[in-house]
């Protein structure tokens, strides 16, 4: 079909043929949520659907996930990701303040982990340009007009670009060191499917162990073995959600001979069964 005639369709028809193009998130809630000093608190093991962007306005609190625990101060920005379980635990004697947004991207299968890095601590913005947009963002919503919405959804976007050049994801000439931990992320990417070992990124970075783990995480967040499970784990949802494979095949897809260690290995990661976050996946639009 030529472009030429995709001008004549209904929106809704386009959709399923922007395999490119993505559309602006849509924002659950934001809001600005506060604890005093003088108060034990906790929110336990909670599990959304969407994404929670947090920024520290003040305070500490930590963030417990199924295999780390991240401090975080004033500052400090987090994401959450959809389906990851995850406690939000005061700090004795230290009070807490913050700006969240909720948002989604609906049904489209939005691949935000290719503009950020895959670790939940996104980095301090104290002083940032992004501080700034986030409690520009906040003003901007409780004032519900079209107008308003859509510059909502223009400085979310922002906010997202900042923290991705931030990153230095977008560089066009990074070191030469981290030109090759780049290489072992698309070695990983490329080869997820395959009994990778730390033996094989050794190779193909030409990098020592220790420094390889150390370095890697540095750049990314994880090590190469928990970014090599997190890429396992988003592409067994995604067959889950667009194919009719059955879990033993899926798990073969993603590089598992053997169906229980993946079902451990998912369960780990998100917290829950590939069976069980079928059943409950459900997008609001």
């Amino acid at each position: 079909m030529t472009s030429a005639n995709m001008f004549t369709m209904e929106p809704e028809d386009t959709i399923p043929m922007l395999q490119q193009y993505y559309f602006p998130p849509y924002i659950t809630l934001i809001n600005r949520y506060s604890q005093q000093p003088d108060k034990d608190w906790a929110v336990r093991k909670r599990t959304l659907k969407q994404y929670l962007l947090e920024f520290v306005l003040d305070g500490v609190t930590d963030i417990i996930l199924t295999d780390e625990t991240i401090r975080v101060r004033t500052g400090d920005l987090f994401l959450i990701r959809p389906n990851q379980t995850h406690t939000n635990q005061g700090v004795p004697s230290n009070g807490y303040s913050c700006i969240s947004v909720v948002f989604h991207f609906g049904q489209t299968m939005f691949p935000l982990d290719q503009v950020l890095t895959p670790s939940t601590h996104l980095g301090s913005y104290r002083n940032h340009p992004v501080e700034k947009l986030l409690h520009q963002l906040l003003q901007h919503y409780r004032k519900p007009d079209g107008y308003h919405q859509m510059i909502c959804q223009h400085m979310l976007l922002s906010v997202l670009i900042q923290v991705s050049e931030t990153q230095g994801l977008r560089k066009a000439s990074p070191p030469r060191s981290n030109t090759r931990l780049e290489h072992v992320r698309q070695y990983i990417m490329e080869h997820y499917r395959e009994n990778l070992s730390l033996d094989d990124l050794e190779t193909a970075s030409r990098l020592s162990r220790n420094y390889l783990i150390q370095q890697f995480k540095q750049a990314f967040g994880l090590t190469p073995k928990q970014y090599l499970n997190w890429v396992r784990v988003q592409k067994a949802k995604e067959l889950a959600i667009t194919t009719s494979l059955t879990i033993g095949e899926i798990a073969e897809r993603v590089g598992y001979a053997d169906v229980h260690t993946f079902g451990r290995m998912f369960k780990k990661q998100t917290g829950t069964s590939l069976s069980m976050f079928c059943s409950t996946l459900v997008y609001d639009s």
